[in-house]
């Protein structure tokens, strides 16, 4: 059955004394993540969702934290423990939690048994397997108060909305069906009714959800569908109505029903950049940037790669820039190349690039050609499709042998 990388990866640091609940695949570790059903993700299949992986970057706590998994608000069955001042990497490569179509899933990260310190979580990392092989899940997380009157957008999957629509696009390079669109909000202050919509090439799509003025909770639209053509651009809209207040948004998913995964790193308002001179790191998904160390996960399940996609805004970079998925801390042949001054969509849609599922993988910005300038991105993407690695000892086909060549791996 296929099975697909799910990764959050963020950089908020958790106190003692609390509960806080985050998103599968998406941003992570939040202020609001209170709102146990407001940080999930919305099963519309059945799957079996396992091999929970964990980096802790800093922790000053005094005594425990567990870090387990959580289905239609009771404990799953997948659990990390993490020792007072412990830091790395944890793993349950052991227990799974069967989904089935209406149970929401989230993480729990649990410090409730310390008095004093914080922890900070960069990653969590699992594995989605599906019991047909087309319903992989696209998650979105913000925690942003989106201003009444105003209109927003934001990628399909990653962190935060922005004012402009052009940034949060992602070319779809494989057909796809979306349902399920599902939105959560935890407050709302505004004095209209706001509307959420998938948006396909610049116009409303099918799919949206209206809240009303003062609604809160979980909205989805379980009718309608959305299909998705090689070449169509995708995004979020979000039309907040009223004059006065805010929505304060916290996720967004979609079920998507296709033979690949759309895996995004995205970030708004305007991205991250590069400067001239360096480089600069991000993780696969959700909208963490950094040092290699803390936005690398393992791939949980063996992968391909395609399709690889990068939304640059700005770029004042007098040379040549270069977006590369990295693989165990190395350049694979999955890269984009960015011209000086160039602003637009650039893909690779050539390479094609096998992880297994202990291989460490993340995103590299090479801004070291520019003596000046820096290169501004928004959204960082690649197509996941199903990939089975030559049994020990088998001869490779000649273009098996080609990619292997490729990547170094013979």
């Amino acid at each position: 059955m296929p099975s697909w990388l799910m990764q959050t990866a963020g950089w908020y640091s958790q106190s003692d004394g609390l509960l806080l609940y985050h998103t599968p695949c998406a941003a992570v570790m939040n202020p609001f993540g209170i709102f146990e059903e407001h940080k999930a993700c919305l099963a519309r299949d059945s799957y079996t969702w396992d091999r929970l992986y964990v980096y802790i970057n800093t922790n000053t706590l005094d005594d425990t934290t567990t870090i387990r998994s959580r289905k239609s608000g009771a404990n799953g069955n997948q659990s990390v423990s993490i020792g007072a001042g412990t830091t790395g990497t944890f793993e349950d490569n052991v227990n799974s939690d069967s989904l089935v179509s209406g149970d929401y899933f989230s993480w729990q990260c649990d410090t409730s048994v310390s008095t004093s310190g914080a922890i900070d979580v960069r990653i969590f990392a699992s594995r989605l397997t599906t019991a047909s092989n087309t319903t992989p899940i696209i998650g979105h997380n913000s925690d942003q108060n989106l201003d009444a009157g105003q209109t927003w957008y934001a990628a399909l999957g990653g962190f935060m909305w922005d004012s402009s629509e052009s940034k949060t696009q992602r070319t779809f390079r494989t057909i796809s069906t979306l349902s399920n669109f599902r939105v959560t909000v935890s407050s709302n202050g505004s004095d209209g009714v706001s509307t959420f919509t998938v948006r396909v090439n610049g116009a409303n799509g099918n799919q949206s959800v209206s809240v009303g003025a003062g609604a809160t909770g979980v909205f989805e639209d379980a009718v309608n569908t959305d299909n998705i053509a090689v070449g169509d651009e995708v995004n979020y809209q979000a039309v907040i109505g009223g004059t006065s207040g805010n929505v304060l948004h916290q996720t967004s998913c979609i079920k998507s029903n296709s033979s690949v995964r759309e895996v995004m790193w995205s970030r708004g308002p305007s991205g991250y950049w590069a400067s001239a001179g360096a480089f600069e790191r991000v993780s696969v998904e959700g909208g963490a940037y950094g040092a290699a160390a803390m936005l690398q996960s393992k791939c949980r399940t063996n992968l391909g790669t395609k399709n690889a996609f990068v939304n640059i805004p700005t770029n004042t970079c007098d040379d040549v820039s270069t977006i590369t998925l990295q693989k165990n801390g190395a350049n694979t042949s999955l890269s984009v190349s960015v011209p000086a001054a160039t602003t637009g969509f650039f893909e690779d849609l050539v390479n094609t690039v096998g992880f297994l599922s202990d291989d460490l993988i993340y995103w590299e910005i090479d801004a070291t050609a520019s003596g000046a300038g820096s290169i501004w991105f928004t959204v960082i993407s690649f197509e996941q499709e199903q990939y089975t690695p030559a049994p020990p000892g088998a001869p490779p086909s000649g273009a098996m042998a080609s990619k292997l060549i490729a990547e170094r791996i013979i």
